[in-house]
């Protein structure tokens, strides 16, 4: 059966643009129609990185989003298909460019790392 694999990041380029997550308290005011008002609060994980969908790819049988990060001192980083081998399907791996379209280094699938999937 002829499948996609979509391997996407590696760890290493996962740790770049992953951020800080912290806790918040989130007020939530709920109005009803009577005029009652009812207040809570709940503790919401957020992260510092803001990601956009910026593109897509269709190389194989289905359409996958191709992701921008941006880091809070401004720094970008976006997506892009690093290798494209085929096992069965085509399977894709998925490495960072930093904002003047250079391959970021520690984000790269090493040839071990493609050999380990059988590429």
């Amino acid at each position: 059966m002829r499948c996609d694999q979509y391997m996407g990041l590696n760890d290493r380029a996962k740790k770049i643009v992953e951020g800080t997550v912290v806790s918040i308290q989130r007020k939530i005011i709920d109005t009803y129609p009577d005029g009652r008002v009812e207040e809570s609060t709940t503790e919401v994980k957020v992260s510092d990185v803001t990601i956009e969908d910026t593109d897509t790819f269709a190389e194989g049988f289905d359409k996958y989003p191709l992701y921008k990060y941006t880091l809070v001192g401004g720094t970008e980083y976006f997506e892009y298909v690093q290798e494209e081998p085929w096992s069965s399907g085509p399977m894709f791996f998925i490495a960072l460019k930093d904002q003047n379209g250079n391959p970021v280094k520690d984000s790269l699938w090493t040839d071990e790392e493609l050999r380990s999937f059988g590429v």
